[in-house]
Order: C-alpha cells, then sequence, then structure tokens
C-alpha cells in the first residue's frame, strides 16, 4: 500500500496534497464566484434569482477540468519544475485553469 500512495502521490506527503487541493477548490470557486458577478441578469440563458445549483450544473465540465488539471499538476510538480508544490501554486492552478476553461468556454460558442 505504502508503494501505491508513492507511485500515486509521488515525493509529496498526504496532508500536503490535501491542503494544496482545498486551496484549488477555493481558487475554481473564487474565479466561479468573479464571473457569476458579471453575468447577464435578463438574460434568458441564466435565472433571474442567482442559484448555486444552476451555477455547478451550467460549469460541471469548467469545474472538473479545472480539478483534473489541478490534480495532475499537484502530482507532477516536482518532475517538471523541480520544487514542490504550494499552497499559493495551488490557488493559482485552480484559479488560474478555471480561466483558461472560460475562456475555451467563450471559443466555442
Amino acid at each position: 500500500m505504502e508503494k501505491f500512495l508513492n507511485l500515486l502521490l509521488g515525493s509529496i506527503d498526504l496532508t500536503a496534497v490535501i491542503a494544496g487541493f482545498i486551496y484549488l477548490l477555493l481558487g475554481i470557486c473564487l474565479s466561479l464566484f468573479v464571473e457569476s458577478n458579471s453575468r447577464d441578469v435578463n438574460s434568458n440563458k441564466t435565472p433571474f434569482e442567482f442559484s448555486y445549483l444552476y451555477l455547478l450544473r451550467d460549469n460541471f465540465k469548467r469545474i472538473l477540468f479545472s480539478i483534473l488539471i489541478g490534480a495532475i499538476s499537484l502530482r507532477f510538480c516536482s518532475e517538471l519544475f523541480g520544487t514542490q508544490p504550494t499552497m499559493y501554486m495551488s490557488f493559482i492552478v485552480g484559479f488560474s485553469t478555471d480561466k483558461f476553461s472560460e475562456y475555451l468556454k467563450k471559443l466555442q460558442k
């Protein structure tokens, strides 16, 4: 089991991965919050009243993409950049990958 965890987590200990993942999710949430504040309330595509459920359903692919990219970057940070991931890096990855997903979503339209 220890060998499996070493392969899964790399040289990062489990508590650092969990803390990094929390900061990653905070970055994603902040990015979604910033975007949701700039939404058009009068649009037919969005509800008049703010809804967290609608926000999550409408951005599910974006959130999933950001989580996957964040998890991969946390795991391979030491191999790619030669340094251990930090909480700041985790937050920036969460925020920026969500912004990148938002950009890709706009390109598809």
